[in-house]
């Protein structure tokens, strides 16, 4: 049985660290995560955040960029398929990756692990520390001030848990120091 496992979370949450880990198999992710297997797939396309401009045009072609690999996986021997989820892919108003997926591909195992720091102070720390938030600090801090963490981090979590409903499992992890797995919020709604 073939399984896909998007990874959300905001910047600063580490999802590519935790990517990096599944891959070298570190800090029991596997296990946590039910990964049965060395046959795993990996997509971590970024979306770039500084071009909103072109987010239509991007949450496309980013849409179809995922569904091709997708097919990929599909076709390949591998058993599982980690994919780093950004905004575009849940957004209403822009091309929606995981229901354009799900339609596609009902019969493929699903699940959400969604990378959290409750201490939003901490997290915007974090965000502005990060690669895409440093290449364009003064754009960024006016476009991105310290509210907006606790806007975007509500906005994200409650669309993540919508998802419960379309049959997604929701695995959500405390990133603040480690892998902390939230049983609580993972089986609520």
């Amino acid at each position: 049985m073939k399984k896909i496992i998007w990874i959300f979370g905001l910047p600063g949450t580490g999802k590519s660290e935790l990517i990096k880990n599944i891959h070298e198999d570190k800090n029991n992710l596997r296990s946590i995560l039910n990964i049965t297997s060395d046959n795993i797939s990996y997509i971590d396309v970024s979306h770039d955040f500084s071009k909103i401009a072109d987010e239509y045009r991007e949450a496309y072609k980013r849409s179809k960029l995922l569904i091709n690999k997708v097919e990929e996986f599909i076709d390949s021997p591998n058993d599982f398929l980690i994919i780093s989820g950004n905004f575009v892919d849940i957004r209403d108003i822009t091309e929606n990756s995981i229901i354009s997926i799900d339609k596609k591909y009902p019969y493929i195992e699903k699940e959400i692990v969604f990378l959290n720091i409750e201490d939003y102070d901490l997290l915007y720390e974090r965000i502005k520390k990060t690669d895409w938030f440093q290449s364009n600090y003064e754009s960024c801090i006016q476009r991105y001030p310290r509210i907006w963490v606790d806007v975007a981090a509500k906005y994200l979590k409650d669309k993540i848990y919508d998802y419960k409903e379309l049959g997604y499992k929701i695995i959500e992890i405390d990133t603040t120091e480690g892998y902390e797995v939230n049983d609580y919020k993972t089986n609520r709604r």
